[in-house]
């Protein structure tokens, strides 16, 4: 039996084993000779118990030691205690600082091998492994078959502090799997890499719960960092019940470069839970989850599920976070807009946000570019083509608004310029209108193609520039008053919040059907009314004037049209040019020298509530070979009652007509005479209703003749009907009743 006690400094022992080292007498491996010689520090006191029993070949020993430094590692307490049977060690007790090692080891010829490891720290966590040293190599492998963590003590490590602490992590997890420990010959001495199977148990971070998780990838370097993969998992709420789902590909922590990586993370979040979960975020995370963010994402859905991914990187010097949303409508600024393919970059550089917008009947493409993270000037781009092309082609046609935030007025538009679906503006910040809280004042022209362009407007307006063919040469040249978003019923629109006061103008312009010339007219428009002023139109087949055109939105959403009068003169349909090319006609002598409207009145939206009356003085030279171009009477019926075609074509005259219930009545023909007088045409008496052309084209034209020659005199027999369509018209002659006749 032999037992010794002893007290040593750590200096004064490495110093004699490395002189000791010198001699050639080896009693430890040289592997370990070589690490002592190359020790340039070490300190430390120890009291050393050893007993050894030879006839049960056992020993046991028992080591204290307080402040030791080796290197660059220092202990304040080091404990030792265990014993050695034959070839196996027992370590009952190994303790530097808070960690504690418990183990069976075995020594091979060439190995080490580690029967079973337990590494504990008081709070942090327990690792159970086994593995197996061989001699001379620089590093082994290990199989861990438990790993416990309470995150709340991982603050506790000077490593990990700064990244876990201002979080207050909770949970404990539970993992298994391999690991790979390298010892290296300069500091840091130990290399670990792990890679596990964990399961996640009452987590949180501050006020942000989550549900329990499994099987997720865990991947840990001593030298990097710790990567977590396939964590599926959910929000909790204050009493256990679930908010909101997500899975996440890859959480990565760079503890080297102080990075973290969040990568290809899916949500889901019901509606009614936006606006829990935007406060729980913005109370953890206020520098990345702003006030702003959180108020917008907590009605950004006021039904369904708030569905997309998440992605960040963020380090000491940079910043990049990326949220993409899935296809749906999403309120925003007041409104509901339709979106799909959404997609948010922001870093400290820059906020871009790229998303295909839908509106009303079209699909375009919203790309909005911000200074970050003031937000305070950037630009919208609304453009048709892929944003990738866009990007790619600077040409590409594209309509750009630039803004910034004022510290008095807000939200300002500075400029708009470009070209999108049919409307090309050049709008810049109305110089006489500093601008206030619910108007942006804009000044300039704004060109519309109103076929595309319609498809931003409502489906009534595109049905009536369908109807009205209107086409292009249409701008408005004026100053703009644009109301700000505000808390208003869905079924008004933008277009409601626009105000306009300036000139209408078109200029070799399209409308029903044809080409014409000129027109401009002072031109107001506001929610509730639109009003036309000095309204001129000129084209080489007449000139009309009209003074003024009003519509007034009632109170019961409906609108009133009002035209006191309207005056056309020299009109001749002959010259209009149709849209569609023709086969070149004849011109033919037919001209309007005077058409007036008055008092028209009705809602554009029902023609069978337009009201108003008016007249039209004609001329129409008569041809023998020219057919009749006002009653077009075909020739076959001029024959059966052996009638001359002048006798038949009214060449001047006044025509007196009414509007009312959907149709032009034709109340009275004044002076309307063949050529040379012979022959004068009127509405048959007591018969005010017969004689119309409704606003679908169809006829019912009733019309008499006073014959002043005694040849043709018979005529006076007959009344000249004309049904069918204008298109399509259909003549006939009916036999007056004798009574009439002879009066």
């Amino acid at each position: 039996t032999f037992e010794l006690e002893s007290d040593f400094t750590l200096n004064t022992l490495f110093h004699d084993l490395q002189r000791f080292s010198r001699t050639g007498l080896y009693f430890l491996s040289r592997s370990m000779l070589k690490e002592i010689e190359q020790l340039k520090h070490a300190e430390g006191t120890f009291n050393v118990n050893l007993l050894y029993h030879h006839q049960l070949s056992s020993s046991s020993f028992k080591v204290t030691g307080r402040d030791v430094v080796i290197d660059d590692q220092s202990f304040n307490h080091c404990y030792l205690e265990g014993n050695k049977t034959f070839t196996t060690w027992k370590i009952d007790r190994l303790e530097l600082d808070d960690f504690t090692f418990i183990g069976d080891l075995t020594r091979t010829p060439e190995s080490w091998k580690v029967d079973f490891l337990q590494i504990r720290d008081n709070k942090s966590f327990v690792i159970d492994l086994e593995g197996e040293y061989f001699d001379g190599q620089s590093g082994f492998d290990a199989r861990i078959n438990r790993l416990q963590t309470n995150l709340a003590h991982l603050a506790e490590w000077p490593l990990l502090k700064e990244y876990i602490a201002p979080y207050d992590l909770q949970g404990n997890i539970n993992a298994h799997g391999q690991m790979h420990v390298e010892i290296l010959p300069q500091s840091p001495r130990w290399h670990i890499d792990t890679l596990l199977t964990a399961s996640a148990r009452a987590g949180a971070i501050k006020e942000i719960r989550f549900c329990d998780t499994e099987n997720i990838s865990c991947h840990y370097r001593s030298d990097r960092g710790i990567t977590l993969r396939r964590i599926t998992s959910g929000l909790l709420d204050s009493d256990g019940d679930p908010l909101a789902h997500f899975s996440i590909e890859k959480i990565d922590l760079d503890l080297a470069n102080k990075q973290f990586v969040f990568d290809e993370s899916e949500f889901c979040i019901p509606a009614p839970h936006l606006p829990q979960v935007a406060e729980t975020l913005h109370d953890t995370f206020p520098e990345i989850f702003t006030e702003t963010i959180a108020s917008t994402v907590s009605i950004l859905k006021k039904e369904g599920e708030l569905v997309g991914t998440l992605n960040a990187e963020i380090s000491p010097t940079l910043y990049e976070v990326q949220l993409q949303l899935s296809k749906g409508k999403y309120h925003y600024y007041y409104r509901d807009h339709e979106l799909d393919h959404f997609v948010l970059d922001y870093d400290p550089y820059e906020f871009k946000l790229t998303t295909q917008y839908t509106y009303q009947q079209h699909a375009f493409w919203l790309i909005c570019r911000a200074s970050a993270p003031a937000l305070d000037f950037g630009e919208l781009i609304f453009t048709d083509s892929q944003p990738e092309q866009h990007m790619l082609l600077p040409d590409d046609p594209a309509l750009i608004a630039r803004w910034e935030v004022d510290p008095y007025h807000g939200f300002i538009l500075q400029k708009i310029e470009g070209e999108l679906s049919g409307i090309s503006a050049r709008l810049y910040r109305d110089p006489d209108r500093l601008g206030f809280h619910d108007f942006w004042y804009l000044a300039g022209e704004v060109k519309i193609y109103p076929p595309k362009a319609a498809r931003l407007l409502s489906t009534y307006v595109n049905e009536q520039v369908n109807a009205w063919q209107l086409g292009k040469g249409w701008s408005l040249k004026g100053k703009w008053k644009i109301g700000k978003a505000e808390e208003v019923s869905s079924s008004e629109s933008e277009v409601e919040q626009v105000h306009f006061k300036g000139l209408l103008e078109g200029k070799c312009f399209e409308f029903n059907g044809y080409h014409m010339n000129s027109l401009v007219s002072e031109f107001q428009f506001s929610p509730d009314k639109i009003l036309f002023q000095n309204l001129r139109l000129s084209d080489r087949a007449g000139v009309m004037h009209c003074e003024q055109i009003s519509c007034d939105k009632k109170e019961e959403g409906q609108w009133c049209c009002s035209i006191p009068l309207m005056v056309a003169n020299d009109f001749r349909p002959s010259f209009l040019q149709p849209l569609i090319d023709e086969v070149q006609t004849q011109n033919k002598p037919l001209v309007f020298r005077q058409m007036d409207l008055q008092n028209f009145k009705g809602d554009p939206c029902d023609p069978n509530s337009f009201t108003g009356k008016g007249r039209f003085y004609f001329e129409n030279s008569s041809k023998r070979n020219l057919q009749n171009t006002i009653f077009a009477i075909p020739a076959e019926i001029i024959n059966k009652i052996g009638l001359d075609m002048a006798a038949l074509t009214p060449v001047r005259g006044t025509i007196y007509y009414e509007i009312k219930n959907g149709k032009v009545f034709l109340t009275k023909f004044k002076d309307v005479y063949s050529e040379g007088q012979a022959s004068k045409f009127y509405i048959p008496p007591n018969t005010p209703s017969l004689s119309y052309i409704d606003f679908s084209g169809n006829l019912n034209l009733q019309v008499r003749m006073k014959q002043y020659s005694l040849l043709f005199k018979f005529a006076e027999l007959f009344t000249f009907s004309v049904q069918g369509t204008l298109d399509k018209p259909a003549y006939s002659l009916q036999q007056q009743p004798q009574a009439i006749t002879k009066n």
